[in-house]
């Protein structure tokens, strides 16, 4: 239950990273930044939450983004939390950005959640299914088999598909995240890896 403990909810995957302080019913406090500024944002997350009038140290748990996107932000954050997580007794979960996604749709059915690949590709997952990678030539084949609402950061072609309503939504999304917070799954921080947590086959690793 998250009642009024404090979580940390942290999303290094996208061209704009950022992390955000959760409580109660809201989100206290965020912070976005282009995701080169990663590392040393972290470094200065302790002074984010004093000023918030937190303590990082009284922290119950904390939400990973982990994809799709950026494998080296994914590393050096997951490398930043398991240094914090070191002699803490803290809960950890982890969530894809799809996921994200939908929850900010109100898990509305049927809903594709999309995000472009640098490459000629995109990440898509249909309802909160397991997420997938596929050509943008091959995504509106897809999604005609089950027209419904298209969110995120979809390929050009979709806005032209019969039988569909599109919106665009920009990551990070701390507040959908943290209203689901009880469908994410925890998981144990000390038993995992980078590349065992991201959401995607390494041959997509962006």
């Amino acid at each position: 239950m998250k009642k009024n403990k404090t979580w940390l909810i942290l999303d290094p995957t996208g061209p704009l990273s950022g992390f955000a302080v959760a409580e109660g019913k809201t989100i206290v406090g965020s912070k976005v930044f282009k995701s080169n500024f990663l590392f040393e944002n972290l470094l200065r997350i302790r002074s984010f939450f004093q000023k918030l009038n937190r303590s990082i140290d009284d922290l119950e748990g904390v939400i990973l983004v982990n994809g799709p996107g950026s494998i080296m932000g994914l590393r050096i954050a997951f490398s930043w939390l398991k240094g914090f997580f070191h002699n803490k007794k803290l809960k950890f979960k982890t969530v894809s950005s799809l996921d994200a996604l939908w929850f900010c749709a109100g898990k509305k059915e049927p809903c594709w959640t999309m995000i472009n690949s640098i490459r000629d590709e995109v990440f898509f997952s249909f309802n909160g299914s397991s997420p997938r990678v596929i050509k943008k030539s091959e995504i509106i084949k897809e999604i005609l088999k089950n027209p419904g609402l298209c969110i995120g950061d979809f390929p050009d072609d979709v806005l032209k598909t019969k039988g569909t309503k599109t919106l665009r939504i920009k990551l990070p999304q701390f507040e959908s995240i943290w209203m689901f917070f009880e469908l994410i799954e925890e998981k144990d921080i000390l038993k995992t890896e980078p590349l065992i947590l991201y959401s995607f086959p390494g041959a997509n690793i962006e």
